[in-house]
């Protein structure tokens, strides 16, 4: 009872820093089992611990990000991709240009 008052928090029904039953459990030498009854009797009934919830939150955040950089890189793929197609449109024009006024007159004007 008094390392299970030592680690677990009451008010916010879970385990303070990294402990678990499981831990509590090997400390004491005892089934964790045991220890989730105890715990649940006299302390609460989640068995999560704050590192488990800090480490949430932190993903839930770390997710949000991707999820909102996934969609600037979409946004700006979609314009690389018409950026390409103009310039391969203006790419076949001059190609069609030169073919039209021909070799000479674009070595005289000095295009190549």
């Amino acid at each position: 009872m008094d390392l299970l008052d030592e680690v677990y928090d009451v008010d916010a029904e879970c385990y303070r820093r990294g402990d678990t039953d499981e831990t509590v459990a090997d400390v004491l030498n005892v089934m964790p089992g045991w220890v989730a009854s105890i715990r649940e009797e006299f302390f609460g009934s989640a068995g999560d611990n704050q590192d488990m919830s800090d480490l949430k939150e932190g993903l839930d955040e770390l997710l949000k990000r991707v999820v909102e950089l996934e969609a600037r890189f979409e946004t700006a793929l979609k314009s690389l991709v018409e950026l390409k197609a103009d310039a391969s449109s203006m790419q076949d024009r001059l190609s069609a240009i030169k073919g039209a006024v021909g070799s000479r007159t674009l070595t005289k004007a000095g295009i190549k």
